[in-house]
This record gives C-alpha cells, structure tokens and sequence, in this order.
C-alpha cells in the first residue's frame, strides 16, 4: 500500500447530560491526502467489507446488503459491532434531535481507508447546533438530501410503485370507489403539538373543513390498527386527502413518510405544509400534492378542497401517476431510476463507496456547520 498522508488532530467526545464537549486528541486523525491501493482494501479471507453502525438507526437492525437486494457486485456486513471499529471499512455515526448520539471513538485509530458518515433523518432545526467540532471528521453526510454524500430519502415514487405492484394495488378504479363510498374528507396524525402548523390546520377546520385527527396530540387515537398495519392503508384510503405538515419550514429537501406513506402510498392526496414545493418537484410526479402555498388564504385552500371532493375526475387526477404501475414507460423521465436504483438504497450506496478505487475516501467535509446548516434559517 502507497500511503502519503497529512494527519490533523481530531476531537474526543465527553458526554455532558444532553450536551457534548469536544477537546483535542491526537489519539486518532483524519488522513487529509493519500493513494490509496484497492488491493490492500479487500479482506484476505473473501468476508464482506464491513459498516458499523455507531448507535441504532431506526429500522436497519442487522441489514445486510448484499447483491440479492443491490445492483451490480455488491456485498457488505453491517453491524453494530463497535469492538470492530478499527477494522470497519466505514462507520456511520447517528446523531439525531437529542444530540446524544455522537462519536466517542478515541480508543480506535482511525485507519486512513476507513469512511466516517453523519448520518441524520432529522431536519437542522432538530439537529443542527454548532457543529464546528466536527470540521474535518467526516467524509460524507448520509440523509434525506438531495446534495448528501449518501442520499437517504424518507420515501420514493420508485419504492411507491414497487410496493403497489407487490401488494396487487395496479388499478385505479378500487382505490375511487372506496372514496365513492366514504364521506371521510380529510386525515392528520400528529404528535408533536406545537408549531404554526397546527394554527394552520385549526385555520382549515375553521373554514369548514372536516378533518379526522390522530396521534398524540389528539389523545393517541390511531389510524386503522397503527401506523403500517394491516388496516392501515386501508383506512387512509377511505379519506380523499392527508395533510402532510412538516415540524420545520422550508428545509431543504425535508419531507418526511407524512408525504410519502401516509399520502402518496396510501391513495390520500397529500395536502403539503413546511417543505418547499420545488424541493418536492425534484423528486415527486408533477401533480401528486397540493401545496398550501399556491393559495392566498385558508378558506381558499379549503374551497378548492372541496371542489375536488365534489369533481371526481378532477380529484383523480391526482392519482393518475399510480397507473404507472402497469405503464412504467409513462413514468416522468426526472423520476426514471435507469441504472441508479443503488442511489435509493442508501446503503447499497455507502456499500459501493466502500468498495470503489478510493476516490470516495478523498472527500472531506471540511464544514459540517457549512455542509448541513448552511443558509438554512429560522424555523429550519
């Protein structure tokens, strides 16, 4: 292995209660310049390279991507096995709204082929901070944005038409007549209480529109028998819209599975508040949502609303793009996967950067304030 590398001093991190302090350590350090030799990389004894999870990600226990699920030669063990840290290919550190979550690794040295990931779902405003501890720690973020080093999206149309074709959901007409036969306006779980959004949505029910609420903040009640039950989609599918308000405004790229379970997969027209609509437009068919923001005033949203429950099909309109499940070749050119289906498997993705010639290992996230926060302001 030909190795030149410049190394920098990095940081140990001390759990103070819910917040962290950083001091220098020259215990372990970045490598800023290399050449890195793809032979040396490959485990002698044909194991998968290996990701270590730093602390839990929601939903990944265990996962293994492998090339039964990832496109192309793909193989990597992901684990939570911190003792093998010095050995990983690449550590993925969570660090999600209570900043508890942060990496404490300085009894590893930090190998210079290794990746460091910031891996976040939340929105800045949730988990931003002042985050200048940790310039030059990383070599790439993982989250939901569109600009991340590993795109972590909360949904995709890809994913959405997949699970329809899997679950035989490939006509239009029986999602309709459930709606025929139901009165049911509009849904909305909520459990984080506060925020303009819910003055928004007390401003909609006040111009008259009727709107069925769960979740916490209207005493635990759920919709069918729970988020992602059996009966779940089927209930949602009885309303004609779901309001997919978002906690933080105008976040880049931040809409979360209110847009794309709870609306888009389950037939309820999402109803979108918080996130900006060209931010949807990238990734979303062109006329799947309704944005409050295309309206002057609450009643007039509510008023349109209620026009599309009275017009069936100007209401089924916005449900056309499902019939891409049987018509893949009318899918949206933007939205086509073609040959980047890894891109929206994030951890096919990270498994690839693993395993690539080294370029990857180059990147540096010189400011993770510069990186996340950015531009980002006020309620974001």
């Amino acid at each position: 292995l030909v190795l030149h590398m410049r190394l920098e001093l990095s940081y140990i991190v001390l759990f103070l209660g819910n917040s962290i302090n950083h001091s220098f350590t020259s215990l372990f350090s970045l490598p800023k310049e290399f050449v890195f030799d793809e032979e040396d990389m490959k485990d002698e004894h044909g194991n998968p390279y290996h990701i270590i999870l730093w602390n839990d990600l929601s939903g990944v226990p265990g996962y293994v991507a492998n090339p039964t699920e990832c496109m192309g030669n793909i193989s990597c063990q992901i684990s939570y096995n911190k003792g093998a840290a010095a050995d990983a290919h690449a550590i993925v550190f969570p660090i999600g709204v209570s900043r508890s979550m942060a990496p404490s690794v300085s009894l590893y040295f930090r190998k210079p082929w290794q990746l460091y990931a910031w891996w976040t779902l939340e929105s800045p405003l949730h988990a931003g901070g002042d985050l200048r501890s940790f310039d030059e720690f990383f070599n790439l973020t993982f989250n939901y944005r569109l600009d991340a080093g590993v795109y972590a999206p909360y949904g995709s149309i890809n994913l959405i038409l997949r699970e329809l074709r899997k679950s035989g959901e490939t006509e239009l007409e029986p999602l309709l007549e459930r709606k025929r036969n139901s009165d049911k306006m509009a849904a909305w779980a909520v459990s984080n209480c506060y925020g303009k959004r819910m003055d928004f949505a007390k401003s909609l029910m006040d111009a008259g529109l009727q709107v069925d609420t769960f979740g916490g903040c209207f005493g635990g009640r759920q919709i069918g028998g729970g988020r992602y039950s059996d009966t779940f989609y089927s209930e949602l599918q009885k309303y004609r819209f779901y309001f997919s308000f978002e906690n933080s405004i105008n976040c880049k790229d931040y809409f979360t599975e209110k847009f794309w379970f709870n609306g888009l997969r389950s037939g309820a027209v999402p109803v979108v508040w918080g996130p900006r609509k060209s931010d949807i437009l990238k990734v979303a068919p062109t006329k799947s949502f309704i944005h409050s923001n295309d309206f002057d005033t609450p009643g007039e949203l509510v008023k349109y609303l209620k026009y599309l429950a009275t017009n069936e099909t100007a209401y089924a309109e916005y449900l056309h793009w499902r019939t891409w499940v049987n018509h893949p070749e009318k899918i949206e050119t933007r939205l086509r996967l073609e040959n980047r289906e890894n891109d929206l498997r994030s951890f096919c993705k990270l498994c690839s950067m693993v395993q690539s010639d080294g370029r990857d290992r180059k990147r540096i996230v010189h400011s993770l304030n510069e990186a996340w926060i950015g531009t980002e302001k006020g309620e974001c």
